[in-house]
């Protein structure tokens, strides 16, 4: 390099190099090798400065000088770190020389990076949850927040915070106070360990649903050191963390031959969007305690429910009683539609609206995969109104055999939109209409709406006209 010393300091060179390959994960290779740094790039020249103070920072001589010393006045920065005598690459820095920093006196240093590149938002590790409503973490769900240091004296405080990469502002409750440095590390003192972040719906996640992505930011209170992750989520991708769309999808097959087959398709079609995880949840019983359901519920994107449902009599909870009840032989503010999964009175508006025992209710789509859920509104209107965006529900009895063919068109179709929320009543008019006689399909919230007979008539007229037209077509061919 132009202002080093040479031949370079070997131990300088690796502590610069492990510096800056710290801080840049994006030079680092799928196989684990780092990505050396253009000598002549004029986009990397800034990198390759970064290389060259963290050199001089670890002791590395500079030209017409000792070590550590900074170029004088006209010396060219470093721009070929890249050469046959060291210089790998350019990386996180040393700051050059902090503030209060004698000379000779080691420079401190503080690196920070996530433990992980994804988590899910917390759900149960296992079935049933062992403290329901919640259940004990899975490790999928936990980050720990890394700070390292070097030349920090031991208990030296520090503190961290949580941010959303695309516009920086922290999320709720997303901050580590009283942090303290041990042993090089920044540290939980009660722990002795990183501290350790999980993600549920009180922290809003998903609110811009295509921008899942954090970034968080360092304090220690030891001669100005200040750092933060990588917030880029196009060109540094890797090094922020992505919180994944979780999406329970619930079977519940004591007596329903074609629910588990329906939940596992939907799982294949979410797991194939990017971003996505999916579960399947299999219950082999009726009558599973709320909290024990409500904890299936937690922190979802969306939520498929393969069961049975029904409409019950507010006064007595007995069923309706009919395959299609129809708009006007009922009064239907003297019914509930429900989910048929807990016990008496089983799982309708009264229970979504308990907050003790169903913590949070999906961000974007109840999927109700169930007979007569939709039939009124009173479940849908009790889920929206905690926040889902929209419920997909029937108004009569279906068929088991062919609930699974709409839900595949449905998220097959969706999942050309990344999932996008906005999409879901694009996907569910355009893929219902064919299943009006026999499942009567309705969608609440936001773009919602039910099919009805003219629809589904008119897509018939439609696909003829186009039969019609292309028989046409070949006659004149």
């Amino acid at each position: 390099m132009s202002d080093l010393k040479r031949p370079l300091d070997p131990a300088a060179v690796k502590a610069a190099d492990d510096a800056f390959y710290a801080k840049h994960p994006e030079f680092i290779a799928a196989d684990g090798s780092r990505i050396p740094l253009s000598a002549t790039d004029p986009t990397q020249a800034a990198l390759r400065r970064e290389w060259r103070n963290a050199y001089v920072a670890a002791g590395g001589g500079v030209a017409g000088g000792g070590p550590g010393k900074k170029p004088g006045p006209g010396a060219q920065p470093c721009d070929c770190p890249g050469d046959d005598n060291g210089g790998g690459g350019g990386g996180t820095s040393p700051k050059p020389d902090k503030p209060g920093t004698k000379p000779g006196e080691p420079v401190p240093t503080l690196k920070v990076r996530w433990s992980k590149p994804w988590v899910t938002p917390d759900h149960n590790s296992g079935w049933p949850p062992a403290t329901p409503p919640t259940d004990v973490v899975p490790e999928e769900a936990k980050v720990e927040l890394i700070g390292e240091t070097t030349n920090v004296p031991d208990g030296s405080t520090a503190s961290m915070t949580i941010h959303l990469c695309h516009s920086g502002a922290q999320v709720k409750e997303g901050q580590f106070n009283d942090l303290v440095v041990q042993g090089g590390k920044v540290v939980d003192p009660a722990t002795g360990k990183p501290p350790e972040w999980v993600f549920d719906a009180s922290h809003d996640i998903w609110r811009t649903w295509n921008r899942p992505f954090y970034y968080f930011k360092c304090s220690v209170n030891y001669k100005g050191l200040n750092e933060e992750t990588p917030k880029d989520f196009t060109g540094q991708r890797a090094a922020c963390l992505t919180l994944k769309y979780w999406h329970p999808c619930v079977a519940e097959s004591s007596t329903l031959a074609g629910v588990l087959p329906e939940a596992n398709a939907v799982a294949a079609v979410l797991n194939g969007v990017r971003h996505s995880k999916a579960q399947v949840q299999n219950l082999t019983v009726v009558g599973i305690g709320r909290p024990d359901w409500g904890s299936l519920l937690r922190n979802s994107y969306v939520f498929h429910m393969a069961s049975h449902g029904n409409v019950l009599k507010r006064s007595d909870n007995s069923g309706i009683g009919v395959n299609d009840p129809g708009e006007s032989t009922y009064t239907k503010s003297e019914w509930r539609s429900i989910v048929h999964i807990t016990p008496v009175p089983r799982f309708g508006d009264a229970q979504i609206k308990a907050a003790a025992n169903v913590p949070s209710v999906p961000r974007y789509l109840f999927y109700s995969s169930t007979c007569l859920t939709g039939w009124e509104p009173s479940f849908a209107n009790a889920m929206i109104g905690r926040g889902t965006r929209n419920v997909l529900a029937f108004r009569r009895t279906i068929p088991d055999a062919e609930a699974p063919l709409l839900a595949d068109k449905f998220y097959k179709r969706w999942a050309t939109y990344k999932l996008n929320p906005a999409k879901i009543p694009d996907c569910f008019f355009a893929t219902a209409a064919d299943h009006y006689t026999s499942m009567k399909p309705i969608l609440y919230g936001a773009g919602g709406g039910q099919i009805e007979a003219w629809t589904s008539t008119m897509n018939a007229i439609s696909d003829m006209g186009a039969a019609i037209g292309n028989a046409i077509a070949g006659w004149f061919k």
